[in-house]
């Protein structure tokens, strides 16, 4: 019953046109009487001059007086012509009404769009933003599982740590070419760049928390004392300067000032070597 009731209520554009044809029917009735009124006088202006039959309207039309008459009809159509223009001017109203409320219509129905459109772009900024800070996580988680450190080069192990010829090898060599990169295990900062004795052309990295890095027997430094280095940066070349048989890269690992077994040290940071 209660959904009957809702459906059976006129919608604001059904009584605003009930409204109008009511007007336009006033008008039309008004016109038709307007007629009669003419045919009235009409038969009254002939029953004066003929002297016969008085008019039976006395209290509206004086049967001796025809200006009377006419002034009575004219009072009337006046009025009438009042009342029309009165009526008009409500059609108006009723039509400027509907056009302010349609055009209200089309200003909300477009204001709901564009907050749905600003809606739905916050949305998608929001799903990018969400998205690329997921994809940073993620870069920085991967990051954080590998490795701060890498061996500095991908050569192979021509020695490794222990005594060799009556003396120790405090380090491992790598059989790199001559002239290729040589690449800093790890981050820090540049503490000697220069020959040293058997080491020939040295490169010394501070690793903070007591750890440096030595390279000898470069061909060429490409670092400076003080430069601050990531690990992978290309501090020098492969050179056989010092005391060396042929090109190769002489790596040792220093904790707290004293050498220690690098394969030991770089698969306990999680390099495999």
């Amino acid at each position: 019953m209660a959904n009957h009731r809702e459906n059976s209520e006129p919608k604001p554009e059904d009584t605003q046109n009930l409204r109008i044809r009511a007007i336009l029917r006033r008008r039309h009735m008004r016109r038709d009487r307007h007629a009669w009124r003419i045919v009235a006088a009409a038969l009254t202006a002939v029953v004066l001059t003929g002297g016969s039959v008085a008019y039976a309207n006395t209290a509206r039309v004086d049967q001796k007086d025809p200006q009377a008459t006419e002034a009575y009809f004219a009072s009337h159509k006046l009025q009438d012509r009042q009342t029309e223009e009165d009526e008009l001017s409500e059609a108006q109203s009723i039509l400027e009404e509907r056009i302010q409320k349609e055009k209200a219509a089309e200003k909300a129905a477009a204001e709901k769009k564009k907050a749905e459109e600003e809606k739905k772009r916050k949305a998608e900024e929001a799903k990018k933003k969400a998205e690329e800070e997921k994809r940073k996580a993620e870069e920085e988680k991967k990051k954080a599982a590998e490795p701060n450190w890498q061996l500095p080069s991908s050569a192979s192990i021509s020695s490794g740590y222990g005594m060799r010829w009556g003396a120790m090898h405090n380090g491992l060599d790598f059989a790199a070419d001559m002239g290729s990169d040589v690449n800093a295990i790890g981050g820090g900062t540049v503490t000697f760049a220069g020959v040293n004795g058997g080491f020939g052309n040295l490169v010394i990295i501070d690793h903070g928390n007591g750890i440096e890095s030595y390279y000898g027997h470069n061909s060429a430094i490409n670092v400076s004392v003080g430069d601050k280095v990531s690990r992978g940066d290309v501090i020098a070349q492969v050179g056989s300067t010092g005391d060396s048989t042929g090109p190769h890269i002489h790596l040792e690992v220093h904790v707290n000032g004293e050498p220690t077994e690098p394969t030991a040290w770089f698969r306990g940071k999680g390099v495999d070597v």
